[in-house]
């Protein structure tokens, strides 16, 4: 099995979350609009796309952003570690006080970084957060035994629900002619040879959907998380050009591939909410 998947947070992190004097910045963070995504024993608070502020677990709940983000007098009483481009600091009763304020800064700061794709990302995040076939429970999902991410995953629904797997690439990105080997090969490690998904894998985000909801984000019912479920592979193009050289080229190399990869081309890069599996195309497949 390629490396071991862990996400979600422990027990005394996710009290503290819960019921806990941080419970409050979680809510700032969730008030404010920011997509809160779970690690191991951290979380992700993303803007635009961007993860811009962490809370980590260490003996206690810290408080990590990029110094970037960051004014050098912010947060100011509050002792503050630097750890390369990070600032650090333990999460205080003053921190408390102060970080609605400090994060509607760090956010407007952000802002001036933030790539055209971050953006389509977070509009597929948004756009698939319920009420359709698809929901997504995940961003950034590292890839067991790689350095490699899946750009989104989440849940379509069905008679058997299935797990996806998503990349999402926009107008004319030239790594369009890798992606179909990409996602085949993520494929196989999440669902070795076709069998389904790894156990692993769905104790892991159970836990993170069961931990999202209780914070009130949405997230699939932590139930559709089943070892062996069925796993799909999908590439989302958002204005791309459907004549485009390069998608002919990757075509081409998708019907060589093992297991299928299927694709959406999103008409409105306004309107990201992914459709059922019958709207989909298979890569690689000659046409009818």
């Amino acid at each position: 099995m390629s490396g071991v998947f862990n996400r979600g947070l422990c027990a005394d992190f996710f009290a503290e979350l819960t019921t806990g004097k941080s419970a409050a910045m979680l809510q700032v963070c969730r008030h404010a609009g920011f997509d809160v995504r779970l690690r191991d024993d951290y979380l992700n608070a993303y803007a635009a796309g961007r993860s811009v502020a962490k809370l980590a677990w260490r003996r206690g709940v810290h408080l990590e952003v990029h110094r970037k983000y960051l004014r050098a007098d912010a947060f100011p009483g509050v002792p503050r570690l630097e750890r390369g481009d990070y600032a650090t600091f333990g999460v205080t009763p003053l921190l408390i006080a102060q970080f609605a304020d400090e994060l509607v800064q760090i956010k407007r700061a952000s802002e001036a970084h933030v790539r055209v794709e971050e953006l389509s990302e977070e509009r597929l995040l948004r756009d698939n957060a319920g009420g359709g076939p698809f929901v997504c429970v995940d961003r950034q999902v590292g890839v067991p035994g790689t350095r490699s991410y899946v750009d989104v995953v989440g849940v379509l629904d069905g008679e058997r629900p299935s797990m996806v797997l998503v990349e999402l690439k926009r107008d004319l990105d030239n790594r369009i002619q890798e992606v179909p080997a990409q996602v085949a090969r993520y494929l196989g490690i999440f669902s070795p040879n076709g069998s389904g998904l790894r156990a692993d894998v769905a104790t892991s985000l159970a836990r993170v959907a069961a931990q999202l909801r209780a914070f009130g984000f949405a997230a699939p019912p932590p139930s559709v998380f089943v070892a062996g479920m069925p796993v799909l592979g999908l590439v989302v193009l958002v204005r791309y050009n459907a004549r485009s050289a390069l998608l002919a080229r990757a075509q081409t190399l998708a019907a060589g591939l093992a297991q299928p990869v299927w694709l959406w081309n999103a008409e409105d890069d306004q309107r990201l909410q992914v459709p059922r599996q019958a709207e989909w195309s298979r890569m690689g497949a000659v046409p009818p």
